[in-house]
């Protein structure tokens, strides 16, 4: 039988393929009787993709079919899933089920493998729930994503022993070695390149590929993140040829680049002739979607730039921008999500950056509530909002779908939020509720089949204020944006005490109503609305894009004197001690980047530990209170850590 491509390409992505053989070896029960889900998860450049590329190869030689999703370019919905199979198995599919017997087709085993997993964080409670007890039994799920798994998938009951966890950790010596060895590098180099990536294989395949590793001093025991960053700026400065590292630089400040992108961010190059240049680099992918540069290189290299050259990264923002927006206007409905997820990309607001790009693990899982949760629901009710008790218990008889829980790690209620589509308002809920029958007058002329409303969310501790439960509840609502996407326009939400949200809601689009200011007892609930406009979800985005891109036209104020060992502020200079300096160098060296803390405490002080520790938090604090006025330069991000911002001085 004559060869076929797919046989060249399993056979290369084995060529190169080193170590793992726990990890494969523990995949392997996907192919036989093991657990129905592998989960494989690990830090930026790890080498997940590659040890699914291993995988799939093995499988191939044991004649079963391995159907393989970039989540990265699937919309994170069930409709969007559904399409991307589909388009997999090159069939038409408008249900699970339909899924599910497509699949049953295939042979006595098959295996559905989804890569970049992170990016489905809003989908993760419909794949664990929905998809997987909906698939045939012939059918195995391997998931692999930097984001660890929800506790949800341990803890449910009846996953005991179908559930596999696989943790990938840095290479051992001498499997690095081999690596080298396959691809050819001289011995005299090999010890220092070693030394450098220490077993990171996105750092030893960068190092190999510059053939040059006399640099390790600069970054001894520092960070996998330090050591990439590191390479990644060794890669400009080893790239000749201008265009060819403008067209990179270019290419890191969006999620994926195409040629007509790359042409609109360098209007004088030859973007052809850039773009195939920078599909031969070891960090690039070339995917349906584009050209992706790995996220790491991608973001280092974007934090360079906005340290070195920030009117640079202003205007590659801003034509990026321009050319998205565009783009949307003329693309098919098949294309949406990727218009989106660029703009997306673009955004900084770090309370859409999170829920859409997490850049870390979260403490809850978000689920539809059951019948079994209502006491939980009544005691947090009880406990925060005695005054809407009633109201909620009402919401709980009648519309019970539209209470959704957060669970913390045991699986018990840590709090809930409740929406509703308007136009799905139970009539019971209208007549018992001001504040939902203020809110349906206000949607009086309008379609209520394009409005959600957001009724309550309370935490079982912190009740209204924010919280891990606040914090997800709105990861989780932008599932359901993205699930009304072209048709939702208008975001209603109602608060007891709005002050403590009045600058985020107010940057997203939220204005108040004072018609709909109603008292539900004793106790004033206060209504809002974000008016999408007629282009629902993409064109909010986009605006959002566009209001950033002009707020940053101006140049960034720099108050980290590093010489100096000092903050400069408007009102003078402020001296900081050994340990403020070192986190906030650390942050002014990364600007715009998601900086862990257990990054900070290796960075700053030399403690490795894969646990957080609240003296980072308390340093950072202390930095906040002597930047006074400019304190929100140093945004906190949920679940992992803190960003430094560059912006102007208002």
């Amino acid at each position: 039988m004559a060869e076929r491509l797919g046989d060249l390409v399993s056979a290369r992505a084995l060529e190169t393929f080193v170590g793992r053989e726990r990890e494969m070896a523990a995949l392997s029960g996907l192919l036989g009787e093991g657990p129905l889900v592998a989960y494989v998860h690990g830090i930026a450049g790890i080498g997940k993709s590659t040890l699914l590329d291993a995988f799939a190869a093995n499988a191939v030689g044991r004649a079963v079919p391995v159907v393989r999703l970039d989540c990265r370019t699937v919309e994170p919905t069930p409709r969007g899933f559904l399409a991307a199979l589909a388009t997999a198995l090159d069939c038409r599919l408008d249900s699970l089920s339909e899924a599910a017997a497509s699949i049953a087709g295939l042979g006595p085993r098959i295996v559905i493998a989804l890569d970049t997993y992170e990016n489905f964080r809003l989908l993760d409670t419909w794949v664990r729930q929905a998809l997987v007890p909906a698939l045939p039994t012939s059918a195995r799920v391997l998931i692999a994503g930097r984001i660890p798994p929800s506790a949800a998938w341990h803890a449910a009951p009846g996953w005991h022993g179908l559930f596999r966890s696989l943790r990938l950790e840095p290479l051992a010596a001498e499997e690095s070695d081999c690596y080298l060895d396959r691809v050819r590098v001289p011995h005299a180099a090999r010890p220092a390149i070693n030394r450098l990536a220490r077993g990171h294989p996105l750092a030893l395949s960068m190092a190999a590929s510059l053939t040059t590793a006399d640099q390790d001093h600069e970054v001894g025991g520092r960070t996998a993140h330090a050591v990439i960053e590191h390479l990644s700026q060794a890669f400009l400065d080893s790239v000749p040829d201008t265009a060819a590292r403008t067209a990179l630089e270019a290419a890191s400040v969006v999620r994926c680049v195409t040629e007509p992108l790359l042409q609109a961010l360098l209007p004088d190059s030859d973007a052809h002739q850039a773009l195939n240049r920078l599909a031969e680099l070891p960090f690039a992918e070339r995917s349906r979607e584009g050209l992706f540069i790995h996220d790491a290189v991608r973001d280092a290299i974007a934090a360079g730039m906005e340290a070195r050259d920030p009117s640079a990264l202003r205007r590659y923002r801003h034509a990026a921008w321009a050319f998205l927006q565009d783009e949307s206007h003329r693309a098919r409905a098949s294309d949406l999500w990727r218009c989106t997820a660029n703009l997306l990309f673009l955004l900084e607001n770090p309370v859409l950056r999170e829920a859409f790009f997490p850049s870390g693990p979260h403490p809850l899982v978000v689920e539809p509530a059951t019948f079994a949760d209502g006491a939980a629901v009544r005691r947090i009710t009880a406990r925060h909002d005695p005054a809407q008790r009633h109201v909620l218990d009402l919401w709980w008889r009648h519309q019970q779908d539209a209470f959704h829980v957060a669970r913390d790690n045991e699986g018990a209620v840590a709090g809930f939020y409740v929406m509703a589509r308007g136009s799905e308002l139970d009539p019971a809920v209208l007549a018992g509720d001001p504040v939902a029958a203020a809110i349906l007058a206000d949607l009086a002329g309008k379609d209520p089949a394009r409005a959600l409303v957001v009724r309550r969310w309370l935490d079982r501790n912190r009740g209204e204020a924010p919280s891990p439960t606040q914090a997800a509840s709105w990861v989780d609502a932008k599932r359901a944006y993205l699930e009304m996407r072209g048709v939702l326009r208008w975001v209603y939400m109602a608060l007891v005490a709005p002050r403590q949200y009045a600058e985020v809601a107010t940057r997203l689009g939220f204005r108040p109503i004072p018609a709909a200011t109603v008292n539900v007892g004793d106790e004033p609930v206060y209504s809002f609305v974000l008016d999408m406009g007629p282009g629902s979800v993409d064109s909010w985005l986009a605006n959002l894009v566009g209001d950033e891109v002009a707020a940053n036209a101006r140049p960034p104020m720099d108050i980290f004197d590093t010489a100096g060992r000092e903050l400069v502020l408007p009102w003078g200079r402020v001296g900081l001690t050994p340990l403020e300096f070192g986190v906030m160098r650390h942050l002014h060296d990364h600007p715009g980047k998601a900086v862990s803390r257990y990054e900070l405490m290796e960075a700053v002080w030399n403690y490795a530990t894969p646990t957080a520790s609240n003296v980072v938090d308390v340093v950072v604090q202390s930095l906040r209170k002597k930047l006074g006025a400019e304190a929100g330069l140093i945004e906190t991000v949920r679940g992992t850590g803190y960003r430094y911002r560059r912006v102007a001085s208002a």
